[in-house]
Order: C-alpha cells, then structure tokens, then sequence
C-alpha cells in the first residue's frame, strides 16, 4: 500500500490545499500536536527552507507553543512562541505583504508576541487544561 503524500500548499490557492485547512481546523480546536505534525508535512514538501517554508515553521511554533502550554512548561512556551515572532517577521520582510495563504502575518505576529510576552512574565497564554488554550483563533480570508 502507498503512503499518502498530501498536495503541497500553493500560497496563492491556499484553499484547495485540504492539510492546510485541516490543520488550522486542528489548530483552532485546540488539537495543538495534530496540527502540528499536518503542518510539518506541508513544510518538509515545501522543501524545509525558504519563505513557504518558513511560513509554516511558523505556524508549527505557534502549534508547539500550544503543547507546551498543555505540559505546563513555560520556558518551551516563550521559546516556541519567540521563534514564530522570528519566523513570521521574517516571512513578511520577504514578501513585502501582509498576508500569506489568507492568514495575516500582523495579526500572527501580535499572537505569538502575545504568547511571548506572557510566558516570559511566567503567565501561561491560557488554561493549560482547557480544552483549546488560545483566546484566538486562525481565520484565513
């Protein structure tokens, strides 16, 4: 039996790309790790470097964040969270745009900060053992 190997995400027809959506439907539910590993999968055929890439990674820090929140380990938090403030900033600085596969790199940016932020100050960004931990939520248009 093949292994499945899903479409990789075009950033421009980020709609017909069914793990993308997925994963920020994981994401949004709370289901932090799965969308983390859907990301994952789209980032290594996106061939692991690059602004798509990087995009990504970005978005499996903030899905990382989100696991370490539940494991109760603020530094993992802040760390995960620092590195999508990195990664997305540097996606912007790439494209000169603000949006990328119909999620806003300001708004990404701001959360992760956030989230950030908060961890530093020893806060976590929500309830650990709530169901879906972040006050926000992944809304591509």
């Amino acid at each position: 039996m093949e292994e499945y190997v899903p479409e990789p995400l075009d950033p421009v027809h980020w709609r017909r790309c069914g793990v993308y959506l997925f994963a920020i439907e994981l994401f949004n539910t709370g289901r932090y790790w799965e969308a983390h590993e859907e990301w994952e999968a789209l980032w290594v055929l996106a061939g692991r470097q690059g602004v798509l890439a990087d995009f990504l990674k970005g978005l499996i820090k903030l899905a990382a964040a989100g696991v370490k929140c539940r494991e109760k380990r603020i530094n993992g938090v802040a760390r995960h969270a620092a590195r999508g403030v990195e990664l997305f900033g540097s996606v912007r600085a790439a494209t000169g745009g603000d949006r990328l596969a119909g999620l806003s790199l300001a708004d990404l940016i701001r959360e992760a900060k956030r989230i950030q932020s908060d961890a530093e100050e020893g806060k976590y960004p929500g309830d650990p053992t709530a169901e879906v931990i972040y006050s926000f939520g992944l809304r591509p248009e």
